[in-house]
């Protein structure tokens, strides 16, 4: 299983998304971030996972381009 980090940038971004759901619903909240974070864990178990967005980068992540 291989580890990740985020920047301080990404939660506080995390944190942002958290307290505008929580002003409705702090339940829901709790559940988006949970989801937020096993993305992330998901991908840093398999880097290669999903498919190329040649609209929105060039190259693969972790090819070294």
């Amino acid at each position: 299983m291989s580890g990740y980090a985020l920047t301080p940038l990404a939660k506080a971004d995390i944190f942002e998304i958290w307290s505008f759901i929580a002003e409705d619903n702090e339940n829901a909240a709790d559940r988006v971030e949970q989801a937020i974070y096993d993305g992330c864990r998901f991908l840093a178990e398999g880097p290669l996972r999903g498919h190329s967005r040649p609209d929105l980068t060039t190259g693969r992540f972790g090819s070294g381009r």
